[in-house]
């Protein structure tokens, strides 16, 4: 029934994902349509964001209903896509989200005051939290499973407190359903990639001469990998220089530009001498003066030295390794991080749900609901960038050209400040493991003719495992840079200035992976009693009671 004047129509699907197809199969004969009195009155219904009951459609804040049909023309496998495409949410954690990333987790966010402030709901119950922030992963949430969704924007708050500052979503599934039906979906890009697909079997009856109800529903959805490097618009990150550079955007201020920790050592702060600086740059060709005077530096193959530069056109000098037609700029050598970062994050998910309710005699009924989602979503992000190691002027890795630099400055013996983007250790991954369930029981009914009452016990428990894969230790690299061999004897060669010059056993020595463990448990106990209070010449007064 719908709760709302307005139903919010979606247009459909025009952004890069095809429906190519969605199968249903009805084992068993629906319900024969009731016959229909003439004289049919108007059922109570609790509207979302009131706990009074109200025989008609009004409701005194903004409510906005969907229907199961815009979660059937994404063709996706978790129901954020479908509701960030509506107005009232703003896109935050999402299935794109890697970088900033919360652990593939699907989050709404509306009027963008933050998921913090936006209270979820499933059939008008809270449900498990995914953090100590009370913030839900729709992720658990079964797409096929949904009838409608109920969003509400203002004075959500008065009802549910101030995790409902933003407003109220409220997800209602499917309660009812009489025979076998298979689903099925496929949905995949423009561009041929992309791949996502879900299948899944609901199965209900009815029994003792129609009082019972039963539903009960398994599904299976995988979604793939799509990085950042199958496509033109995100293979590059870009850096802003300014009006004018030559490159994209507005006025041409855009170039690629991505992260100044590079594969190749690269000493930073070093404060050489003018005369050591142009004494340096002269044997490289360099007419003296010509160069800007820089303190950070990269390391050529040949132990060479070139400038990072500065910002300005021709300020990175003596480069000569392999230019990236496309990334290099001779304003400022950086390291294009944006391809090893997943644009889709792959998703695995296992979900059950089932739900039964019963009729007593006198009004009464008895009513629980079980739901269950294992899932896993990985993220990806480019090798580890290590920024302000410390290396002492004696490492037997420096070269003669860095060496003339170092003896430049006021302290020669004093330690300086390097950095390095391990590429040997691969990129950095993390996967994430979620066990949810939630389980569901209570009773509903009539106090008198005039009140009625709903009590219910509800308990969940969120089990999280994240695992971290090619991270670097600190500590060991530290050890080996100040080891009077540079670690040769520890684990052979640790060369960092160079590229491809750190040893496989050094690279296992100074990796490192680590897993995070966490849970959270929910219990709500809730009664609740609703009813007429006072006649009054508009209108009468209802009152709902609750703890």
């Amino acid at each position: 029934m719908e709760l709302s004047r307005r139903l919010l129509q979606q247009p459909p699907e025009n952004r890069g994902r095809t429906r190519q197809a969605l199968i249903g199969a009805a084992l068993a004969t629906q319900l024969a349509g009731l016959a229909q009195s003439q004289d049919v009155g108007l059922e109570e219904i609790v509207v979302t964001g009131s706990r009074i009951s109200r025989p008609d459609f009004e409701s005194a804040s903004p409510i906005v209903s969907i229907t199961r049909d815009a979660f059937e023309r994404t063709g996706s496998t978790s129901v954020d896509t479908a509701m960030n495409r509506l107005p009232q949410l703003v896109p935050t954690f999402t299935s794109t989200s890697n970088n900033p990333a919360n652990g593939g987790q699907g989050n709404l966010n509306l009027r963008g005051l933050g998921p913090v402030s936006t209270l979820v709901l499933v059939d008008g119950r809270r449900l498990i939290p995914a953090n100590g922030n009370g913030v839900v992963d729709v992720n658990i949430i079964p797409a096929a499973l949904v009838e409608s969704v109920e969003i509400i924007t203002g004075g959500a708050s008065a009802v549910y407190g101030s995790d409902a500052i933003a407003g109220v979503v409220n997800f209602k599934l499917k309660d009812e359903f009489e025979g076998l039906q298979f689903d099925g979906s496929w949905a995949v890009t423009d561009q041929g990639d992309g791949e996502e697909y879900s299948a899944g079997i609901t199965g209900g009856a009815g029994f003792a001469d129609g009082r019972g109800e039963v539903l009960v529903y398994v599904g299976y959805s995988e979604r793939e990998t799509l990085s950042y490097d199958a496509r033109d618009f995100s293979r590059y990150a870009l850096g802003y220089f300014g009006p004018g550079a030559g490159g994209v955007g507005p006025d041409g201020g855009f170039l690629p530009f991505g992260s100044p920790t590079v594969r190749e050592g690269r000493p930073t702060g070093l404060r050489a001498s003018r005369q050591a600086f142009d004494t340096l740059f002269e044997s490289y060709g360099f007419a003296a003066g010509t160069v800007p005077l820089q303190n950070n530096f990269g390391v050529n193959q040949d132990g060479s030295l070139f400038t990072m530069g500065i910002g300005s056109p021709g300020s990175v000098a003596n480069f000569r390794g392999e230019r990236d037609p496309v990334l290099f700029n001779d304003r400022a050598y950086s390291y294009n991080f944006a391809p090893w970062n997943y644009l889709q994050l792959p998703l695995e998910r296992v979900s059950a749900f089932a739900s039964g309710s019963f009729e007593l005699d006198g009004g009464h009924e008895l009513y629980a609901q079980a739901l269950y989602a294992d899932y896993s979503a990985d993220v990806a992000l480019a090798p580890t960038p290590s920024s302000n190691l410390v290396m002492p002027a004696t490492n037997p890795y420096v070269s003669p050209d860095l060496k003339l630099l170092l003896d430049s400055r006021s302290n020669p013996a004093a330690d300086f400040r390097i950095g390095k983007r391990f590429s040997e250790l691969g990129p950095r991954t993390s996967s994430n493991q979620y066990d949810v369930y939630q389980l569901t029981a209570g009773a509903s009914g009539s106090i008198t003719d005039r009140w009625t009452y709903d009590a219910y016990l509800q308990y969940g428990e969120n089990d999280q495992q994240q695992t971290q894969e090619n991270n670097a230790l600190r500590s060991r690299i530290n050890e080996l840079t100040y080891a009077p061999d540079g670690g040769q004897s520890i684990c052979g060669e640790f060369n960092i200035f160079l590229i491809g010059r750190i040893s496989p056993e050094c690279a296992s020595y100074i990796a490192a992976s680590g897993t995070n463990h966490s849970g959270y448990e929910q219990t709500v106990i809730e009664v609740s009693a609703t009813g007429p209070a006072l006649s009054l010449p508009a209108g009468g007064l209802r009152l709902a009671l609750g703890a």
